[in-house]
């Protein structure tokens, strides 16, 4: 017995292209890339699909539309078939620690939760242009991820909008039960949005069906 399936492929580039080359982006880009992310985790989510490996390298942007349409690809899909994405001893030393939530280091299961502090790693990272927990080796940023406030992303970045700062620091609590109640609270929370975004966001803010405005793709692009 063997598990197959196939997955669009990508023309553009991925999101880690995009900061390498741009540096920190314009908040309102941001919000609308972290938008598109959340809403692809949270269809998976509604359907008991944690993703479990996110990270920037993970998240295509296809630059050929004047609007960059984002999908989310690479989903640690082993642990949706009743095993750990990447099981024993070994497995967490094979994701990157600067993108893990804090409870990942303790080899526990892939879950929405955790989806969302590693969106708001990226989002971080995306604004600030630096990564909010780091070191020189894999102990020293599980150490970091899993008992040092972040820099205040405030003092990186002194132009954005009220509560957006908050919102952020709010995905990155260590504590699940201290986060958002879903990736997409969290987005809504982030934009704090005028009218024009509640438009957007509010459809999927109430629904719990349908399909997102983000997909699962392959990761390879030309």
């Amino acid at each position: 017995t063997f598990l197959w399936y196939s997955m669009e492929h990508m023309r553009g580039q991925s999101l880690a292209d995009l900061l390498r080359e741009s540096g920190p982006l314009d908040f309102d880009r941001c919000v609308n890339i972290a938008y598109q992310i959340a809403s692809a985790l949270s269809y998976a989510h509604e359907a008991g699909v944690p993703h479990g490996n996110l990270k920037p390298s993970n998240v295509f942007l296809d630059t050929f539309l004047d609007d960059p349409w984002v999908q989310v690809g690479d989903f640690a899909i082993l642990g949706t078939f009743g095993r750990p994405a990447l099981s024993g001893n070994a497995g967490p030393w094979l994701r990157l620690p600067e993108y893990m939530a804090p409870e990942q280091f303790y080899a526990r299961a892939a879950t929405a939760d955790a989806d969302q502090y590693t969106l708001a790693i990226m989002v971080y990272q995306c604004l600030s242009g630096t990564l909010p927990f780091i070191g020189d080796s894999f102990e020293e940023v599980a150490h970091a991820q899993a008992l040092d406030p972040p820099p205040p992303l405030a003092d990186l970045r002194q132009d954005l909008p009220a509560g957006a700062a908050e919102a952020v620091s709010r995905a990155l609590s260590k504590r699940p039960v201290d986060r958002f109640a879903s990736v997409l609270d969290f987005v809504a929370a982030l934009a704090a949005p005028p009218v024009a975004m509640r438009q957007v966001l509010g459809p999927a803010l109430s629904q719990k069906s349908g399909r997102p405005s983000a997909v699962v793709a392959e990761k390879s692009w030309t």
